[in-house]
C-alpha cells in the first residue's frame, strides 16, 4: 500500500491493535495506558506484539511495513498509547525498501575482483597527480611545522 506512513497512522495501528486484542471499544485517547484500555496479561501483551507485526488489515503489514524485532521486547501494561505509537513510528521501516537494501547486498557483482585498499591510492594518485601533489606537499608542511615546534 502507497499511504504514507504518519505519527497519526503509528497512533491508529497501536489503538487498534490493543483493542483488537481486548475485545473492548474503548476510543482513542493517547495518554491512556494499556492498562486502561483492559491489557492485564502477558498473554494480550504478546498478542499486541503479534497483531502490530503481522496484522494484515490494522497492523504494519497493512501499510507495507515491518518493525525491528527488539522495538517492542518491554512493552508493558503502563505504556500509553502516544507510547506505543512513538516505538511503532520510529522503529519500522517500508517492507519494500527492506527488500530492495537486502537484494543491494545479495546481488554484489561477481565478474570484477576485489582491488585491494593499496590499489585504490595508487590508481588515485596515477589518475589525479596534481591533487595528489598537493595533498602531499600539504601534509609535509603540516607534519614539518608540527616537528619544528614539539623539537624546540
Amino acid at each position: 500500500m502507497s499511504t504514507q506512513f504518519t505519527p497519526g497512522v503509528a497512533t491508529r495501528i497501536a489503538h487498534n491493535c490493543t483493542v483488537g486484542t481486548t475485545g473492548n471499544n474503548h476510543p482513542l485517547s493517547p495518554s491512556d495506558t494499556l492498562g486502561d484500555y483492559g491489557v492485564f496479561s502477558g498473554e494480550q501483551i504478546s498478542l499486541i506484539k503479534t497483531r502490530i507485526r503481522e496484522d494484515e488489515d490494522i497492523g504494519l503489514p497493512h501499510f507495507g511495513r515491518s518493525i525491528d524485532p527488539n522495538a517492542l521486547k518491554d512493552l508493558d501494561i503502563s505504556w500509553t498509547i502516544m507510547k506505543l505509537s512513538d516505538v511503532v513510528f520510529d522503529h519500522s521501516f517500508s517492507s519494500a525498501m527492506d527488500l530492495e537494501f537486502v537484494a543491494r547486498e545479495v546481488a554484489r557483482p561477481t565478474t570484477e575482483p576485489d582491488v585491494p585498499r593499496s590499489n585504490v591510492l595508487i590508481n588515485f594518485t596515477r589518475e589525479n597527480p596534481a591533487v595528489a601533489l598537493a595533498v602531499s606537499v600539504t601534509a609535509g608542511f603540516v607534519l614539518g611545522l608540527f616537528l619544528s615546534r614539539s623539537l624546540r
